[in-house]
């Protein structure tokens, strides 16, 4: 799984790897994952969304517990956002994240 050494450890190699990049070229990377990821589900027949699988972060789910914790990962991301966006002078990124 993409997350096999930890989701920390991922998460920390994964934005180490792209401090570099400027904005427009993270949104544009953003914009098309998550068209491919839509994509995929709209094709996904719907008794497989309850099955039983491997997730990224290495534990088994089912794709539709999946999709909830992306939700609620990315509305977690949404409002550190927003906070910083009142302030940007401030870190964006908080401790243990």
């Amino acid at each position: 799984t993409p997350a096999e050494c930890g989701i920390d450890e991922y998460n920390q190699r994964t934005l180490s790897s792209r401090e570099d990049l400027d904005l427009a070229h993270i949104l544009k990377e953003w914009r098309a994952t998550r068209q491919a990821l839509i994509a995929l589900l709209k094709k996904m027949p719907e008794d497989k969304f309850g099955e039983s699988l491997i997730v990224p972060w290495g534990q088994k789910g089912s794709a539709a517990e999946m999709i909830e914790v992306f939700i609620d990962h990315e509305e977690d991301h949404t409002r550190d956002l927003e906070e910083w966006l009142k302030d940007p002078r401030q870190p964006l990124r908080k401790a243990g994240n």
